[in-house]
């Protein structure tokens, strides 16, 4: 499968950002401003009420189809310690390949699936391999910790030209964690693991979640054969599938998104 890594998607996520403010402020949903923020070092992408970091915020995803596709609650390039001291003989290598073959020869169909097949493999393992206080750490950073002075998840369906308003207490992944139920990861992809949690009767809890090990700009640009990226690392990543189960969430009127 392949992702576009243009910068397409962040430039969209900016712009339907601002679409989401002005239909907040449009209709004066809260009564109070709405505020843009930026950069990729918060969730935050926006504030109610004044333009600070510190006030109450909301996260904003965007849909093309809101029964389409993922987004990301966490994407990091930091990752458990036992994980990293696995990867980091592979990661070695390519780079003595990238500085010791040419483009020709690190762009061979054999050569890149012998690559392929090896990081699969190592991937499938460290998955594995994950402990519980890995997963909870992962939960936590990405649910709780990460989503502290936010109150709100706004999806947008462009599609549908609709703007879903969800209180985040309300999302059923983190009302499982707060619950105490214990996470737990199923399958065996070579990058991927659903992630349920175990109720108090021993049932399983799906939240439409999954977790994935695996490179942010794809093989070629790893081995430094890309068009579009020069490198490529290691990412940890907790999706959310499904997006239209968490409608179900909030009974938050639905509001018309001013597409601008």
């Amino acid at each position: 499968m392949s992702f576009i890594n243009n910068g397409i998607p962040h430039y969209e996520g900016i712009s339907n950002e601002k679409c989401v403010i002005n239909t907040y402020n449009e209709t004066e949903f809260f009564g109070v401003p709405v505020y843009h923020q930026g950069g990729t070092q918060t969730k935050k992408d926006a504030t109610i009420g004044g333009n600070l970091l510190s006030l109450p915020g909301i996260t904003i995803k965007r849909k093309k189809r809101l029964t389409v596709g993922s987004f990301d609650y966490l994407n990091t390039s930091i990752l458990p310690a036992h994980t990293k001291e696995a990867l980091a003989p592979f990661l070695a290598e390519v780079r003595v390949f990238r500085e010791s073959m040419s483009i020709t020869e690190r762009s061979n169909k054999s050569f890149l699936k012998s690559i392929r097949d090896q990081l699969n493999s190592l991937l499938r393992k460290q998955l594995d391999q994950l402990t519980p206080e890995d997963i909870n750490s992962v939960l936590e950073k990405a649910l709780i910790s990460g989503h502290s002075t936010i109150q709100y998840l706004s999806i947008s369906d462009v599609h549908a030209e609709k703007l879903h308003t969800i209180p985040i207490e309300n999302i059923p992944s983190i009302v499982a964690i707060k619950a105490g139920l214990q996470p737990k990861l199923i399958g065996h992809a070579a990058q991927s693991r659903k992630l349920v949690f175990i109720n108090t009767n021993g049932s399983e809890l799906n939240t439409d979640l999954k977790l994935r090990l695996t490179t942010n700009n794809g093989i070629k640009a790893l081995l430094g054969i890309s068009d579009s990226n020069s490198t490529s690392v290691i990412v940890l990543k907790l999706m959310q599938f499904k997006a239209q189960s968490l409608i179900k969430c909030t009974n938050i009127p639905t509001l018309k998104l001013s597409i601008k």
